[in-house]
């Protein structure tokens, strides 16, 4: 019967459980529906949306709900049409066009919000293209843009803002050309490229601007002029190298210097007069030795892992020597400590038994004398005091525990040992495994080395090239030749060939004296360059302080 009961009791109480949760469900879904009707009939549609959507988070089919739902957002959608309209007659019409939108959002079936809406953005379309007429471009956007937030694909609107960027592009390309008739070539550089960035194709702004770009670097234009290099090496491969054309091909694109061989009037620049002193080659060879290491042999060495593995089998077998030792010192002292909590448990006994013999005595005689006296409340209060009273072994008892708990600790000591013992025991029995599985003696490699000479062989050629920068217009100023020597160079190492140690033949492979040649004229021509990029960079920090 019981097991009965309370197998009923297990299957109820589940069920109650869900009954509970089900009204809890229940109440909380019908308390969301009346506070949704409650903030609709306040006109409260906000709360009241809110409201019917935790609702429909407990309960998703509940058919109040839904229908909540459907009446706020359909009265929401009928107030918002409304304050459109106000605010449409207003001349509001950002305001109104929100409010189209956001009714037609809430309530699909309105037809009176998309209408609207249309009607709004069509408004503003034309409140645009009559801004544009008037000039008021700024304006004209500011109405295409919010049409444009409401419908991306508004054709006109797209139409109008593209008539508003070429209207400013052509504006800019106005400025720019008086600009260009004023002499400010900067200014109308500027003007031609945001023309350009407003409505590419508007204006031929991008063809002019090139064409201005092109005046202003004429303008700014360093003029370089490289009559041609004076030969006195009698090398005509190394001097073609340093030719106007050639140095010019060092110098940065980005930058406006001209490199000319006869420089026009006016302007700023500088004449470089190139001399080609001196062109000669160098060849020489370095003997040195170099070795190599090959396998001549092994040899039998002894193993020194198994020498490793002795050491540490040693060095577990001391630890549990000293263990073992220890563990018998802990036994012997356990023995004793035992021996003395005997020696104190028969003194307390002693003490006890002697205590008890003088009870019985001070008893006996407390009741001789309470015979005599034949008072028993006399002799109670005699006999109270007595020895009985009293225990006269606690010093021995003192003694007994001490003597206990001495024995207790060697003996918890004795244990820890015990399992060190065994563990360091394990430990010897795995490194004997481990020096008996490791052979006595293992083979290793016999290297030898091999001597073999090699030579290094170079070769360079030196060009030396005087340059002399003189000022192209203006007051002559004194200049100063400046002598390089650039220099370009090659090596190898050659040596003959050994088979039988792994040496290969290595065989000689210089660069021809030719491509040498026209390297060095190629650095001589860079390092001309150089002089010329820092005469220019001074002229520019001067034409920028200058427009400061």
């Amino acid at each position: 019967m019981r097991t009965l009961a309370s197998r009923h009791r297990r299957h109820w109480l589940p069920l109650g459980c869900l009954l509970v949760l089900t009204l809890t469900g229940c109440s909380a879904y019908h308390r969301a529906v009346k506070e949704g009707e409650a903030a609709l009939q306040a006109g409260n549609f906000e709360a009241a949306e809110s409201a019917y959507q935790l609702a429909l988070a407990v309960d998703p089919h509940g058919h109040e709900a839904q229908g909540g739902l459907a009446n706020t957002r359909r009265a929401w959608a009928l107030q918002l049409v409304a304050r459109g309209d106000a605010a449409r007659e207003a001349g509001q019409l950002e305001q109104a066009a929100e409010a189209y939108a956001r009714a037609a959002s809430l309530d699909a079936s309105n037809p009176e919000a998309p209408e609207r809406l249309r009607q709004t953005l069509e408004g503003r379309v034309a409140a645009g293209n009559e801004a544009l007429k008037q000039g008021e471009l700024g304006a004209a956007m500011a109405h295409f843009d919010a049409v444009l937030r409401h419908n991306r694909e508004h054709t006109y609107a797209r139409m109008g803002k593209d008539r508003v960027h070429a209207e400013w592009a052509r504006q800019s390309f106005a400025r720019a050309e008086a600009y260009v008739r004023a002499g400010k070539l900067g200014n109308a550089l500027v003007e031609f490229v945001r023309a350009d960035q407003e409505r590419a194709g508007a204006t031929p702004a991008r063809e002019r601007a090139a064409a201005v770009r092109e005046r202003l670097r004429d303008e700014v234009a360093y003029w370089v002029e490289l009559p041609p290099v004076e030969d006195r090496a009698s090398a005509p491969d190394v001097a073609q190298r340093i030719a106007a054309g050639h140095i010019a091909a060092w110098l940065p694109e980005e930058v406006p210097i001209r490199v000319v061989t006869q420089s026009p009037k006016g302007g700023a620049g500088v004449r470089v007069s190139v001399a080609l002193e001196r062109v000669w080659s160098q060849k020489d060879v370095e003997t040195s030795q170099r070795s190599k290491t090959y396998l001549a042999g092994t040899r039998s060495v002894v193993n020194g892992k198994r020498t490793e593995a002795e050491h540490a089998l040693l060095a577990v077998q001391r630890d549990a020597d000293e263990l073992e030792a220890q563990s018998s010192g802990l036994l012997r002292s356990l023995l004793r400590a035992n021996a003395e909590s005997s020696q104190a448990l028969e003194l307390l006994e002693r003490c006890r038994e002697q205590k008890r013999q003088e009870c019985a005595q001070a008893f006996t005689e407390c009741s001789s004398r309470a015979a005599e006296k034949k008072d028993a409340a006399a002799v109670a209060d005699a006999c109270r005091a007595e020895k009985c009273n009293s225990d006269g072994c606690g010093n021995e008892q003192q003694m007994l525990a001490q003597r206990r708990n001495e024995s207790e600790a060697l003996r918890q000591r004795l244990e820890r040992t015990d399992v060190e013992l065994a563990r360091q025991r394990r430990q010897v029995e795995r490194a004997r495994d481990a020096v008996v599985r490791l052979p006595l003696t293992v083979e290793e490699p016999l290297h030898a080395e091999f001597i073999y000479d090699v030579d290094l062989h170079r070769l360079k050629v030196y060009a030396t090239v005087t340059t002399r920068l003189d000022v192209l217009f203006g007051e002559p100023m004194p200049s100063t030749p400046v002598t390089r020597e650039s220099v370009a160079e090659t090596e190898d190492i050659a040596h003959p060939g050994h088979e039988k140690v792994g040496v290969l033949a290595d065989p000689l492979t210089l660069r021809a004296e030719a491509e040498l040649r026209t390297a060095v004229g190629d650095k001589a021509a860079a390092e001309v360059a150089t002089l010329v990029r820092a005469r220019f960079d001074s002229y520019r920090a001067q034409r920028v302080k200058a427009a400061l």
